[in-house]
């Protein structure tokens, strides 16, 4: 199945999902929805919608995209930066025996990559993965 399909289907899914908890009366029980969202200026966004609230707030926030870097990949979320395997910043002094994934410049002889050069297009680690965590700690301390 082509991969816009299997997108198209998991939204149809999810939002079938959250129309029955808001049935259900459980949508307070939800906990935000967040996205982090770039408009065509590079101006980065963070959109957040409250359990039961008809729209997302938003928030313009003080970062920016890496100079090589247009989008997401879906895979990039729990990556940072500086992963050892698939992070595209190098870390002086930081010493690795593996191929960095991340930073891997796409040249020599042919057939010699038994990977499949399209697979390492998708930037796996998020630029925003420090953000996420202080995000996800204040989550945490405002549930304790």
């Amino acid at each position: 199945m082509p991969t816009g399909a299997q997108i198209w289907r998991l939204t149809q899914a999810v939002q079938a999902d959250l129309a029955r908890v808001e049935s259900d009366g459980l949508a307070d029980r939800l906990p935000p929805i967040r996205a982090i969202q770039s408009v065509a200026d590079a101006t980065i966004v963070a959109r957040s919608t409250a359990p039961g609230a008809a729209s997302p707030t938003t928030t313009k926030l003080n970062l920016s995209w890496p100079a090589d870097v247009y989008s997401l990949s879906h895979v990039a979320i729990p990556l940072p930066p500086d992963d050892l395997l698939y992070g595209y910043l190098d870390v002086p002094g930081r010493e690795s025996h593996r191929v960095p994934i991340g930073r891997l410049a796409l040249r020599g002889e042919r057939d010699v990559l038994r990977v499949s050069p399209v697979r390492l297009l998708r930037l796996r680690p998020n630029p925003f993965h420090a953000y996420m965590l202080r995000r996800i700690g204040e989550a945490l301390e405002t549930t304790r």
